[in-house]
């Protein structure tokens, strides 16, 4: 099991990922989302150094305008991107050569609202998940939703 423990009254504010109370995976930091000049979300590792930023770009689809998320590793480069419907959590991520490597969907389990994350082989499925949750922190859905429920591919 993965364990996600969400601190936002005080700093640092974040969400973190963990395989158990003491042995941290990595770390949402959320502390400028909260902040008055706004800044992106960053995964940061565990010892606390940033291992890439959570970016929002706009992008024109049929005629209509878009937002995804692009995670950008300190160097630039792009690790994947999130797409799809938010508020559904209909969710894709794809590998910097666009390839499914996560799809998410709605699900309804005990009259508790989750998503359910399926990950595909050879992926890193905890910067994935903390990809997700970052997203869902700045679509503002956070307490709407009780986290992502891990599933396998």
């Amino acid at each position: 099991p993965l364990f996600v423990p969400v601190r936002e009254l005080e700093p640092p504010c974040g969400i973190s990922l963990q395989i158990d109370e003491h042995c941290p995976l990595a770390w949402v930091h959320t502390e400028p989302l909260h902040m008055r000049r706004g800044g992106p979300p960053e995964i940061r590792r565990p010892d606390g150094t940033v291992f890439c930023s959570v970016l929002k770009e706009e992008y024109s689809e049929a005629g209509a305008v878009k937002a995804r998320y692009v995670l950008r590793g300190t160097s630039g480069i792009r690790l994947c991107t999130i797409s799809g419907d938010f508020r559904e959590k209909a969710v894709n991520v794809a590998d910097p050569l666009n390839r499914l490597v996560c799809a998410t969907e709605r699900r309804i389990i005990n009259g508790l609202q989750y998503y359910q994350v399926r990950v595909g082989p050879r992926v890193d499925a905890g910067l994935v998940l903390c990809g997700l949750l970052a997203v869902d922190k700045i679509e503002g859905s956070s307490g709407t939703f009780t986290g992502p429920r891990a599933g396998g591919a």
